[in-house]
Formats: structure tokens, C-alpha cells, sequence
């Protein structure tokens, strides 16, 4: 998983979406409207993106960090850990068509088309066609126009995740949505900081000996600058650097395991294990969490209907490039590999991924960071307004910096308390990441669409949540017991 920017702007997630993403230390705080209790608005978003740039973006998302633990996932895994990978991409795959679809009054045409009663082709959000959305109760109505009842277009009448899920729960089900998004934007800030900490003591082992959890801290202070500039839109060259920064990353894995092909020969496949092989799912799942992107990067294309060819597209190019990572990289270092592969690396390989690393995790730290702000000032404005009072300039400051300080020391915690590369990625895939790429999207799909489905659409949905929640589960235990091992 990765929070990387897209070919034409700083990343929207969902959450970023749902809030005022401008922080409010400039005034805007008293100004943030209300999240309505309405039907949500669809925004006439610019409609310019092309399919292939939304390939890019895809792969972008998806392609992030987690390529340094790709070889250690098949050491853990075994070599049924390479066929997780086309697994995981393919269900991702299938998932993300699931919660596009449930951003329309009903199932869009794609290749999973079979599984539904009837199809249906795409037209302009009703957001266009008036000044709000509406909701599938009042297209059903009787007041609704009698050409909109007997229509057969797809119309987009939802905006985010969040919406998807107010729909479907209508008490709380956009901040359960909302909530989960934040838990999972804010561990891999915690998995960011654990990463920089352990390069940053590879490269200076010979100069300061510091423990890891003064590595992690002072990385994060290191970092805490990026969070308090003022808006997103100030990290957009970060982000153009930190798509080429990690890269960097994967061209120099790839070319350091082919020069070490005179040990291949020697590597034998371990058969996976119980205990050791939900690690490894973790660590797989979160390779292929950017759902939560998808809904503003359908909306940003120029052809919509084309966003289930761009998906296709992008995560067959991300599965080849992980199955190249994690094999290549297994090969050249067999049953030593380390969680972090820059660890088995000699000179100068290592340091040349180490300070990549540093570049790319010190410019995207914030990016996440940015929505779980936003979300926390429209939570807390309510508490102290006067914080979002223009005339209180000194107050509105002191509330910005302690706020974003908070959130940095919040994500510093959790890095201390799981140090361990490997075993918080595996957390963070099987909790947030299987709720968010697999088990929101199907129930989401299941309930608004269940009436436009056939029994083996209904079935994939289903079993879709039992595989993905069997997983979770596992993979949550198993990483609970080796973190208590020690």
C-alpha cells in the first residue's frame, strides 16, 4: 500500500473527500460546513484523467514500501506465499469493481456483469443533471420523473466510501467507514516511521549507536515539519518525488537479486506453516489497499466506464512486478532474507535503498496524515470554536500545531510499542486493510444491490467476506503470538 501522489494531483482519499482538507489554522475552521445528513452531493469534478493515466495512478497507490518485505513474505509463506500474491491481486481486483459499482443506483456493466439480473449502461451523476444527489429511495418514488423510473443508465448518485456506507447504515455507518480509514492512514505513518528508524541506523550504525526506539523518535520529529505546512496542496512536488524515490527502490531490489543469480541454485522453498504463512497474507493484503482512492479517481475520468479496464490493467502489471520482488529477492538470499530487504544487502546496495527509502518515507509521511487531521478538526471544531475563530490568531496557531503534534506523537506510539517491520504490516493488512478492500466493498455491494444480483453474485459476495474475515482473523492471531514471543 502506498499514499502516492497521482499523475496530476496530491492524492484524494476518501476521507480528504469527506472533510475540509484545508487545515483551519488559517481561519477556515469556523467556515467548514457541516457533514450532512442528506443524501451526499456528487461534485462536478473535471472530467480529464485518460484510462492510461489512471492505470498509473492505480499502480502508484498500490505500489509502496511494502516491496522491501515482498521476499520475506515468501520466506514466511512458502512458495504458496507466490500464488497469494495473483490471489490477493485478483480479489482486490474484484472488490474495487464491487465499491465502484455501489457509487451507482446499480451494478455498472463490467466482466462481472454475469452476476447480475440485469444490465445497465452509464450516465452523467445526477449531480450534473441538477443541484443534488438522489438517493435510490426517492428514484423509486413516485414523484420521481416516470423517464428516470424505466431508465436502464447506471447513475452515479454517491461520492466516497463514506457515503456508500451512510447508505447502507444510515446510524453511523459513513463514521464506522471513516473510523477505520483513519486507524489504517495513521499505522502506516507508524509503519513509515519504523521503516525510516531501522534505515537510518543501518546507515549510521558505525557513527551513533542508538537504540531503534531513539532512531523511530527522532525520526519523527524529523517529520513533524511536513505536517504542519499549512495545506495539501504544498506537498504536491513531494509527491512527485516520492513516486520516483521508491522507483528507485524497486530497480535497485530487482537489479541487486539478478546480480547475485550464482546463488539461486541453493535456495529451497520452505512448505508454509500455520503459524507462519496469515504473517505473510498480512503482508500481502497490505500491498493491495488503495480502495480508498478509487472513488475520486473514477470520478476524475474522462470515460468512467473505462475504470474497470484501467483496474484490470494495473493490478496484472502491480501482481508480475510483486511476484518478480518477492522471488528474485528470495533467491538471492533464501532462508536469510530479513523482514527489510535492504538488510541483507551489501554496499553500496544498501545504502543507495536506505537513503531512497529516507526521501520517500520523509516526503509522503504527511500525505496520510492530512485527511486524519481534517476529519479531527471537524470533530473537534464543535468542542473549541473559538479555534476557528479568525480574529483568534494566536489560539487558532497554538490549536494547528498541538493537534497535528498530537496525531505525530499518536502514530510515534504505536511504532515504538510494534518496533518490528514486518509483524505491524501484517497488523495493519489484516485488520484495516481486509476490512477495506474486502469486507466493506462486498457487504456495501450485497446490501444496495442484492435485489439487481443472481444467486452467484450473492455467493461471491458472501464468500468473498468469509475468506477475507477467515484471514483477518488469522492473521491477526498469528502476528499477536510472534509479537508476544519476542
Amino acid at each position: 500500500m502506498a499514499y502516492g501522489a497521482t499523475a496530476e494531483s496530491p492524492p484524494v482519499h476518501d476521507l480528504t473527500r469527506a472533510v475540509d482538507p484545508h487545515p483551519r489554522w488559517e481561519g477556515r475552521m469556523a467556515s467548514q460546513p457541516e457533514p450532512s445528513s442528506e443524501a451526499p452531493k456528487v461534485e462536478a469534478t473535471e472530467k480529464t484523467t485518460s484510462t492510461l493515466k489512471t492505470i498509473w495512478n492505480i499502480a502508484n497507490a498500490v505500489q509502496g514500501v511494502s516491496v522491501m518485505s515482498l521476499p520475506y513474505a515468501v520466506l514466511r509463506g512458502g512458495w504458496v506465499a507466490l500464488g497469494g500474491f495473483l490471489v490477493v491481486a485478483f480479489m482486490s481486483n474484484i472488490t474495487g469493481k464491487f465499491l465502484i459499482d455501489c457509487l451507482y443506483d446499480r451494478p455498472l456493466p463490467s466482466l462481472f456483469s454475469c452476476f447480475n439480473r440485469q444490465t445497465s449502461t452509464y450516465a452523467e451523476p445526477l449531480g450534473r443533471l441538477s443541484q443534488s444527489a438522489v438517493t435510490d429511495a426517492s428514484i423509486q418514488s413516485a414523484s420521481t420523473p416516470l423517464l428516470l423510473q424505466n431508465r436502464d443508465e447506471a447513475i452515479r448518485v454517491r461520492s466516497t466510501y463514506a457515503s456508500i456506507g451512510k447508505s447502507c447504515w444510515p446510524f453511523g455507518g459513513h463514521i464506522l467507514v471513516l473510523l477505520v480509514q483513519c486507524v489504517e492512514l495513521l499505522g502506516v505513518c507508524s509503519l513509515s516511521l519504523v521503516l525510516m528508524g531501522s534505515s537510518i541506523k543501518t546507515l549510521l550504525m558505525s557513527w551513533a549507536g542508538f537504540h531503534m526506539h531513539v532512531w523511530i523518535a527522532i525520526c519523527a520529529f524529523v517529520v513533524l515539519p511536513t505536517v504542519l505546512l499549512p495545506r495539501l496542496s504544498q506537498l504536491g512536488w513531494l509527491s512527485l518525488l516520492g513516486i520516483v524515490t521508491i522507483f528507485g527502490v524497486v530497480i535497485t531490489i530487482l537489479a541487486n537479486s539478478i546480480s547475485r543469480y550464482s546463488d539461486w541454485h541453493s535456495v529451497k522453498f520452505k512448505t508454509p506453516s500455520v503459524q507462519h504463512f496469515p504473517i505473510a497474507l498480512g503482508i500481502i493484503i497490505f500491498g493491495y489497499a488503495a480502495h480508498g482512492q478509487f472513488p475520486s479517481m473514477q470520478i476524475r475520468m474522462a470515460k468512467p466506464m473505462r475504470f474497470g479496464v484501467a483496474l484490470n490493467v494495473a493490478f496484472l502489471v502491480v501482481a508480475c512486478l510483486d511476484v518478480s520482488l518477492a522471488l528474485l529477492g528470495y533467491l538471492a538470499y533464501g532462508n536469510d532474507t530479513k523482514d527489510i530487504l535492504s538488510q541483507n544487502m551489501s554496499q553500496p546496495w544498501s545504502s543507495i535503498v536506505d537513503v531512497l527509502l529516507l526521501i520517500n518515507l520523509f516526503v509522503s509521511y504527511a500525505l496520510p496524515m492530512f485527511p486524519v487531521s481534517a476529519l479531527m478538526d471537524s470533530f473537534l471544531r464543535h468542542f473549541f470554536p473559538l479555534c476557528g475563530n479568525g480574529d483568534a490568531g494566536g489560539l487558532r496557531l497554538f490549536y494547528f500545531v498541538t493537534t497535528r503534534t498530537f496525531l505525530v506523537g499518536l502514530t510515534l506510539l504505536v511504532a515504538v510499542s510494534v518496533p518490528n517491520f514486518h509483524l505491524l504490516m501484517s497488523f495493519i493488512g489484516s485488520i484495516t486493510c481486509v476490512i477495506l478492500v474486502f469486507v466493506f466493498p462486498c457487504v456495501f455491494h450485497l446490501v444496495l444491490h442484492h435485489r439487481r444480483l443472481n444467486f452467484f453474485g450473492i455467493f461471491l459476495d458472501v464468500v468473498l467476506v468469509l475468506i477475507s474475515t477467515s484471514a483477518g482473523v488469522s492473521g491477526i492471531y498469528a502476528s499477536y503470538i510472534e509479537l508476544m514471543s519476542g
